[in-house]
């Protein structure tokens, strides 16, 4: 039990740090914060469902902003519940790699400087829809 509450809080982190991180103006002294991982990883709902049907489309919206990010946060929640309750005398070195996975974020002004804005983020995506 303890295995899938701390995957379901690493879940729903990462759809913070994935999503909703990069919207922020400032986090102390890092200017719109971005995890390029997390980030195209949430974002993928959208940059797909852009090759199916125009990416303003409603159908397109419901599906990249909000049955993706579900999609992916159940997984992670089942994988990772699975990985912690197979291993459990490694769950330590599992939840630290997890809280880096987290800590990976760049300023995002170097984001806009490097081919890196091409990656379609979550965040990206968004500011290019709307």
């Amino acid at each position: 039990m303890t295995n899938y509450l701390i995957s379901v809080s690493f879940a729903l982190v990462s759809a913070f740090v994935g999503m909703f991180l990069p919207m922020a103006s400032t986090v102390g002294p890092i200017q719109k914060p971005t995890n390029i991982f997390l980030g195209l990883v949430y974002g993928l709902g959208w940059f797909f469902g852009g090759f199916i049907a125009n990416v303003r489309s409603p159908n397109v919206e419901a599906f990249g902003s909000t049955i993706w990010p579900l999609i992916v946060m159940l997984m992670v929640t089942y994988f990772l519940g699975q990985l912690l309750s197979r291993y459990p005398e490694k769950r330590l070195a599992i939840v630290v790699g997890c809280i880096f996975l987290l800590l990976l974020i760049v300023p995002g002004h170097w984001v806009a400087t490097t081919s890196l804005k091409y990656i379609p983020t979550y965040s990206s995506t968004l500011i290019a829809v709307y």
